[in-house]
């Protein structure tokens, strides 16, 4: 399933590419896609911006595992007890065990209130994921997760840009931006102040600035 995922992103690139390099955007686990591009057509990118990228997939997991055991615990809900017993036992891998995880993860209805800042924000954007057609496809999401894989760049020259929001819990943010400055050679990052793992719907005006 993960070899799908870039391959698909390959595909639409090559499908919009007529000659002049391209400006990609990848949010979250689509900096994935968008690292994957870079090593693969680098000489058909003119800029990258990674946004709340999520390259370091183990930190990303450890952050939401902790942050959504802090909000069962504080409604002393006993699924706090079982994700921390998850967390005890993560290998870093998307095996049964972290899977579990996710599952619990997925219960939680207040999840998403914690990738926002700007909770009027969320509340327009997630409006669109509605229709049955744009809802979270979990079981789709667990395939992809468990055939992932590391697609490893260094010295890619296509410059590049990464935007983080001061608040996000889910990505780490200076792990993040290490990791990218591995990736390229030119490399710049801003922090937003007013978002959290969605800056470019929190703060639209600003990213596009």
């Amino acid at each position: 399933a993960f070899h799908n995922y870039p391959s698909s992103a390959e595909n639409f690139l090559l499908q919009h590419y007529d000659g002049q390099p391209l400006c990609i955007m990848g949010h979250s686990f689509g900096a994935q896609a968008a690292r994957y591009l870079a090593k693969r057509h680098p000489d058909k990118l003119k800029h990258i911006f990674f946004v709340a990228s999520d390259l370091s997939v183990a930190d990303t997991d450890i952050n939401t595992f902790r942050t959504i055991i802090s909000d069962y615990g504080q409604l002393h809900d006993e699924r706090a007890d079982k994700l921390e017993a998850i967390l005890d036992r993560y290998t870093g891998n998307f095996d049964e065990n972290t899977a579990a995880g996710f599952t619990l993860v997925a219960e939680n209805p207040r999840y998403f209130s914690y990738c926002w800042h700007n909770k009027t924000r969320m509340e327009e954007a997630l409006a669109y994921y509605i229709a049955p057609d744009y809802m979270l496809d979990i079981a789709a999401y667990f395939d992809v997760r468990k055939s992932w894989h590391d697609v490893p760049l260094s010295g890619c020259d296509v410059p590049v840009t990464g935007i983080y929001g001061r608040h996000d819990v889910l990505a780490s943010n200076e792990k993040e931006c290490a990791l990218l400055k591995q990736c390229f050679t030119n490399m710049r990052y801003h922090v937003l102040e007013a978002s959290a793992h969605n800056p470019h719907i929190e703060e639209t005006d600003r990213v596009i600035q």
